[in-house]
């Protein structure tokens, strides 16, 4: 019998040696919260607050009941004042390492949660037999915080020199590929007549590599999702979370498959599309209606798109947005503001309404100091990651409109096999991206806290940049906005 990779080595009938390990990494952002995440006879509870805690155990068929049982249930529970606020749990095999029945087998499956009390963000990563660098570690984050729905007119009511500060004072948490949280507009390419043109284009861009040849319509949506989808909360799921800033990259589709939607812009990965521009727009316009202290930023942008047929104009984005606008109907004015507006004041935008703000890039209108660079962001260690952050410095933004700091890696760049893994995966909780969130989170955070105010200039807009954008990243960027406003003063 063999044991799957991941797995300590053991003959078949020494079930007490056969074990599944788990990485989890949990923050909570006050001592009333706290984590609780177990095994069979492991685990416990995680704190104290404003804690970035790494811990690991193993599902040990030495710890499960029953002759030649094999399965154990990792769970967690997010507490306040010892009160259960939310939990979930998954059977996992310590023998092979499949998973069984459970709450978080499927990425799409787990959103985050947010009440007028409380937030909680979570995710699962199923390692499977573990694909080098990849980990062989099943992966688990949780996360709990109070509500950040309303974060900056709360700080601001609470920090007079902040609501008199310009905009550039704030750091704003940021969606990277905002628009890539959904599979409906691929699965309705697969339902119908392009389905073939679209495995077609994958396979000429080489997108999920020399095995896409192999891929069956059956397989296409799960590989897709695992190498494509960068987000798995909806737009108004993730304002309520805090985010504010959202990078879109809005274009129409892929030429091969344009006919099944012509002329309809979409969050475009690579040739893969997300969600649609307008629903997006219409989202932050509708929910911006009902939360009148916040103010959301949109880089509009173009990177990566496959093909320059796919890339809209300045016009047709601004089309776009009068759209959504004139859809939406907003009970309230709405004003927006373009890179002009990080210099006014936050008092001052509210006060005049101008609350959606552009910062255009689909002609050049923006100009942004970037940490991503296409090798050091190819990883799935986190020190590579850190290494391109702390070179950023207040020299380096000067040119710019604002300064970008990404938290995330590009995981699928690690190698044909990670990628052949993703596409072949029978679990719909195997993204690459979810391998490394918990572990990168876990350090980038506590770093940008602490270098952020020395490394760079407080009078710049720094925008926290990340995949599966969660509330510990809000936490993070109230903070360093906090820190940035006692060093203005």
């Amino acid at each position: 019998m063999l044991v799957r990779a991941g797995v300590r080595d053991a003959l078949p009938w020494s079930i007490n040696m056969v074990s599944k390990g788990v990485d989890y990494f949990t923050f909570s952002s006050n001592d009333y919260f706290s984590v609780n995440v177990t095994g069979p006879k492991v685990g416990g509870v995680s704190g104290p607050s404003n804690n970035f805690r790494h811990q690991s155990f193993q599902i040990d068929s030495g710890n499960i009941s029953g002759l030649l049982s094999f399965d154990g249930t990792l769970a967690w529970q997010a507490l306040q004042n010892g009160a259960v606020l939310l939990g979930g749990s998954q059977e996992i095999s310590s023998l092979t390492g499949n998973l069984g029945g459970g709450s978080m087998a499927n990425m799409l499956k787990t959103p985050s949660t947010v009440t007028s009390g409380y937030a909680v963000s979570y995710g699962f990563y199923d390692a499977g037999p573990g694909v080098k660098p990849l980990t062989d570690q099943d992966q688990l984050y949780v996360y709990v915080t109070d509500s950040h729905a309303n974060w900056m007119g709360t700080l601001a009511e609470a920090m007079p020199a902040l609501s008199a500060a310009p905009l550039n004072s704030f750091v704003l948490p940021g969606a990277h590929d905002a628009g890539m949280f959904t599979l409906s507009t691929v699965t309705g390419i697969l339902a119908g007549p392009d389905a073939k043109k679209l495995l077609d284009g994958l396979s000429i861009l080489s997108v999920f590599g020399t095995i896409v040849g192999d891929l069956t319509m059956a397989q296409a949506p799960r590989a897709i999702a695992n190498l494509a989808l960068t987000q798995k909360d909806t737009i108004p799921t993730m304002l309520d979370l805090g985010i504010r800033y959202f990078d879109y990259r809005p274009g129409t589709l892929y030429p091969k498959i344009a006919s099944f939607n012509p002329g309809v812009r979409y969050h475009q990965h690579s040739m893969i599309p997300g969600y649609a521009y307008v629903a997006f727009l219409q989202d932050v316009i509708a929910w911006l209606d009902t939360h009148p202290t916040e103010i959301v930023v949109v880089s509009a942008n173009t990177q990566g798109f496959s093909d320059a047929a796919m890339k809209p104009t300045a016009a047709q984005v601004q089309q776009d947005l009068d759209q959504a606008i004139a859809n939406v109907k907003p009970a309230s004015p709405l004003v927006i503001g373009d890179k002009t507006a990080l210099t006014q004041s936050y008092a001052a935008l509210v006060a005049s309404h101008t609350r959606l703000i552009f910062l255009n890039q689909i002609e050049g209108e923006t100009s942004k100091y970037d940490s991503y660079d296409d090798g050091a962001y190819a990883t799935v260690d986190p020190a590579t990651i850190v290494g391109a952050l702390a070179g950023m410095n207040a020299a380096g933004q000067k040119g710019h409109d604002y300064t970008v700091l990404q938290m995330q890696g590009t995981a699928t760049s690690a190698g044909k096999a990670v990628i052949a893994a993703a596409v072949t995966s029978l679990s719909d909780a195997s993204s690459p991206l979810l391998s490394t969130k918990g572990r990168f989170d876990a350090v980038t955070n506590p770093w940008l806290l602490e270098n952020v105010p020395k490394n760079l200039s407080n009078d710049q807009l720094v925008v926290l940049l990340n995949d599966f954008a969660d509330n510990c990243m809000t936490q993070t960027a109230i903070e360093l906005t906090r820190a940035r406003v006692a060093q203005r003063a």
